[in-house]
């Protein structure tokens, strides 16, 4: 499944070994042994482990997109996305350690589907001037990229890095949209920094997992609404049955049948469809 492909934060190999993780903690990891053209080994998925056994066939296909190192950003990789247009909008992921590998997984998917994405690392949650000038200036630097729309990049967040966001949104250049995932609205005075996208008449696509228990899910949603001000483009969205991953858990079906965790319905495309109507 393309919407569960990651980039692991360690991958070691030594004939024939192969061990993939995909973050620090939780998420897949992968231990396997090479025995020709088959990998043999054990996934393990949070609680869940199955054995399994892979067969290459033939050369891998292209990854889809092509990185982009920044000049004088030690470390920033642009992914662009490996098609014939000029120009791409293009997202800025801002992620602080915990939320790292949820950016990464979304700046592939992201690039191979038309949108240039580039992780912006921040160990700052709150939202000071020294995070939000941080954060503003990778997005003058990414609207300077060839192959980048200046006027039609933005930012995404997710948890307490949102605020980050809110507070970077004020400062020039200012975004054409922005994506919010799990933000933290559960009072009045929580939902007020948001009120900046209002304000600026930037859209916002604001999403919530329906099982995510870090923030009161319905009464952040109704409370982001209101501070976001029903501004045209701008959408908050419940996601049913997910996980703060954007994941359906595993379960039993009816038939008796194992269900595999997968993407949750609707969000990828959902989340793609918004960006491209920018």
């Amino acid at each position: 499944m393309p919407e569960l492909a990651f980039e692991p934060v360690q991958a070691f190999y030594k004939a024939p070994q192969l061990r993939l993780v995909q973050q620090a903690e939780g998420g897949i990891s992968v231990q396997a042994v090479r025995e020709g053209d088959f990998l043999r080994g054990v996934l393990n998925w949070d609680s869940l482990q199955a054995d399994f056994v892979w067969v290459r066939r033939g050369t891998a296909p292209a990854r889809g997109f092509r990185e982009q190192v920044l000049p004088g950003r030690k470390g920033l990789r642009l992914l662009l996305p490996d098609d014939t247009l000029t120009h791409h909008p293009a997202l800025a992921l801002v992620a602080f350690p915990a939320t790292t590998a949820a950016a990464t997984q979304r700046a592939m998917y992201l690039a191979r589907h038309g949108v240039a994405a580039l992780v912006v690392p921040t160990e700052s949650t709150t939202p000071d001037s020294i995070a939000g000038a941080t954060v503003s200036s990778a997005l003058v630097a990414l609207r300077r990229q060839t192959g980048v729309d200046s006027s039609k990049t933005g930012y995404w967040a997710r948890g307490s890095s949102t605020r980050v966001v809110a507070a970077a949104a004020a400062r020039e250049p200012r975004p054409a949209f922005v994506v919010l995932e799990g933000a933290g609205a559960d009072t009045r005075a929580e939902a007020q920094p948001y009120t900046v996208f209002n304000q600026l008449r930037v859209p916002v696509l604001g999403l919530y997992a329906a099982l995510d228990t870090t923030v009161q899910v319905r009464e952040s949603a109704r409370r982001l609404r209101t501070a976001l001000g029903f501004r045209r483009g701008t959408q908050v969205r419940i996601v049913p049955q997910a996980t703060p991953d954007f994941i359906q858990p595993g379960r039993t079906r009816p038939d008796g049948q194992w269900q595999w965790p997968q993407p949750a319905a609707g969000y990828w495309s959902g989340l793609v469809e918004w960006l491209r109507q920018r």
